[in-house]
């Protein structure tokens, strides 16, 4: 994800200038290439455990983990999309700051979450707040995106679809 997020983000920003047109196809393309590359790691995620469970024999009960885990890839190749992307490269002022807010709002949620669930479920706990965590941030990235889109009076939206 990260590799692929180094490549297009300069491209899209230089695009952006030139032919917005282009940029905004290019995220579409974008965003359902990485949405596909993570529910495929997800799916994998998901059905591993016993492979994992095979080869480290200390680790009993990771299945159950990783298929609480699997999920998580495909939000944050969304979001991060929807974040460096939609908000980043083709936004403004205001939503690079949204874009900051959306982690000024998950910072406190995760440790918050991290203290009461790891306390009460281990674990399991620990791993659920990264996956809420994760959640959060992949929620208020499509809110300011939509945000954003309504505010530009669904310009973008138009040229997406």
């Amino acid at each position: 994800y990260n590799p692929i997020m180094q490549v297009f983000y300069p491209k899209i920003v230089t695009l952006v200038k030139t032919n917005t047109e282009l940029a905004f196809k290019t995220f579409k393309k974008l965003l359902i290439s990485i949405a596909i590359i993570m529910l495929c790691a997800s799916v994998v995620i998901f059905f591993s455990g016993g492979i994992v469970e095979h080869f480290l024999k200390g680790y009993k009960g990771i299945g159950n983990l990783l298929k609480i885990a699997a999920i998580t890839p495909f939000f944050i190749g969304i979001g991060g999309v929807i974040g460096q992307i939609g908000l980043l490269a083709l936004g403004n002022k205001r939503d690079k700051f949204n874009y900051q807010k959306t982690y000024l709002i998950a910072g406190p949620c995760s440790l918050v979450l991290v203290l009461i669930l790891t306390r009460t479920y281990q674990e399991t706990g620990a791993l659920l707040s990264m996956v809420l965590t994760e959640f959060i941030v992949f929620l208020l990235m499509i809110y300011y995106f939509n945000v954003k889109n309504k505010r530009k009076k669904n310009i973008l939206l138009s040229k997406i679809y």
